[in-house]
């Protein structure tokens, strides 16, 4: 569970180092992931210089050191988990004592968590704290971490001993607000006494570090190992990311977005009852859309997104030329080809080059929307009033202004176009033939399904305009030209 949740989210596993407790756990999942996978985890070891056996192996610069990962039965250092991917060690002169590496470990997470977890999102990094089994000092460390600014949530694996068990069978004896019924209070100490082999004195103040911990119960999610009911561990983990992060239901999407766990966001985030901000889920769209999530595109469409007045203008261009997603290098190579001409460096594709290429893949039997002389006309009108406002000012193609407003609506035969028309939508003329509002019009599917002609976001999009009323033969024809060797 552990492994699927770094896997599935491209997250980091930062453990001890050492084989034991937890790094030893971690590189035992990771051993047996391997055995299944080729695909790499970034697993750093962060450990003090001075409880490493064979730590003088190691000694060089630009070298590969052989280490022996076998321990001396007889001796009090411990070795290296050779699982990891990574390591960092701590030198502060002692030797046999740990403790070096915390502050260097707490300031590696505390940037880590303050970078964009993907270039579309500003949601930074988010950290979680995992307890297995622990000494003392563990829950110390788990105070550490609720009390940070912004806190860490902590997932507390029970069933794994000693420090884990403890705060799981205070987590569960407390209340909210951190107090404990009368009668818990001996029986806890107690069982610390037993469990760390403490003095009355040593046992209470754990017990008040306990306490304390508790005052922020709601970061604290116990997991417990081995059961058969409990969910599985890396949904443990994301939901207290979640739950620990305190952000709006938009936030929470992105997040599960960026991890790309569809599940996450369909048992967490699309909840009966769930109000969303005008146009957030729109947002949410584009993302998905660039980031290639598909099942995120399908479940945001059962949940409401109307493809039909999603896909307007501004948000065509930003398809066509966006640099995080699967853009397809066809699609300029063709642009390129109709143009007869190299095309400058940062060139931004424009709705008209793509009129262009749809009408070059047709052999000529299709007249493309884009390219014809009413629209060219209005949209060049627009782009130069653009350029005349200053809005873009780094003399590449221009854009329209960022209006996200649905396109599609019939205009009156009698009516004169507007040129804030021709802002609201990428097809000013629907078809006659095509009466459902809630089917993509045939030159704006078509032209999407080239951008998306080499990706899996074109099979599902193509599965969902195919349920319209209207056979779109040409985007079969499109798609043929595009594919072909």
């Amino acid at each position: 569970g552990l492994i699927k949740a770094a896997v599935t989210t491209g997250a980091w596993i930062i453990t001890g180092g050492v084989n034991t407790g937890v790094a030893k756990h971690v590189g035992d999942a990771l051993k047996e992931h391997a055995s299944r996978s080729s695909r790499k985890i970034c697993t750093i070891g962060i450990a003090p210089w001075g409880v490493i056996e064979n730590r003088n192996d190691l000694v060089g610069k630009d070298v590969v050191a052989p280490y022996q990962t076998l321990l001396n039965p007889l001796s009090k250092l411990n070795v290296l988990n050779n699982l990891h991917s990574h390591f960092i060690l701590v030198d502060d002169g002692t030797v046999g004592k740990y403790g070096a590496e915390v502050k260097l470990r707490r300031e590696l997470e505390k940037t880590i968590s303050q970078q964009r977890i993907h270039a579309r999102i500003g949601q930074g990094v988010p950290v979680v704290a995992l307890i297995f089994e622990g000494g003392p000092n563990v829950v110390l460390t788990v105070l550490e971490y609720l009390q940070e600014s912004p806190p860490v949530p902590v997932v507390v694996c029970e069933g794994t001993g000693r420090a884990a068990d403890i705060l799981a069978y205070v987590y569960k004896q407390t209340e909210e607000g951190g107090s404990i019924p009368d009668g818990a209070e001996p029986e806890i100490i107690s069982t610390i006494k037993k469990t760390f082999n403490f003095g009355q004195s040593e046992a209470i103040h754990l017990f008040q570090t306990l306490l304390e911990c508790m005052k922020k119960r709601e970061l604290i999610t116990v997991f417990h190992i081995g059961s058969d009911e409990h969910q599985d561990i890396d949904v443990a983990i994301l939901t207290a990311l979640l739950k620990g992060t305190n952000a709006s239901a938009f936030d929470q999407l992105i997040l599960t977005l960026a991890w790309d766990r569809v599940d996450i966001a369909k048992t967490h985030v699309f909840v009966y009852g769930q109000q969303w901000l005008v146009g957030s889920l729109e947002q949410a769209m584009l993302d998905a859309l660039v980031m290639d999530r598909v099942a995120f595109v399908k479940l945001l469409i059962e949940n409401g997104v109307s493809m039909h007045k999603f896909l307007t203008i501004p948000r065509l261009e930003e398809l066509y030329n966006t640099k995080q997603g699967p853009t397809n290098p066809a699609l300029f190579h063709l642009v390129r080809d109709v143009k007869q001409g190299n095309l400058p460096p940062g060139y931004k594709l424009t709705l008209i080059d793509v009129g262009l290429v749809v009408e070059y893949l047709m052999g000529g039997t299709y007249r493309c929307t884009y390219t014809r002389k009413r629209f060219r006309v209005i949209y060049n009108s627009l782009s130069g009033s653009n350029r005349r406002s200053g809005r873009n000012a780094s003399g590449s193609t221009p854009q329209l202004r960022k209006s996200h407003e649905p396109f599609g609506n019939r205009v009156d035969k009698k009516e004169k176009m507007r040129h804030n028309h021709f802002i609201k939508t990428a097809q000013p003329y629907k078809p006659k033939v095509c009466n459902s509002r809630c089917s993509l019009c045939m030159n704006i599917n078509a032209i999407y399904i080239i951008y998306c002609a080499f990706c899996q976001l074109f099979y599902f999009l193509f599965q969902y305009i195919k349920k319209s009323k209207e056979k779109h033969t040409k985007t079969y024809l499109i798609f043929k030209q595009i594919t072909k060797p």
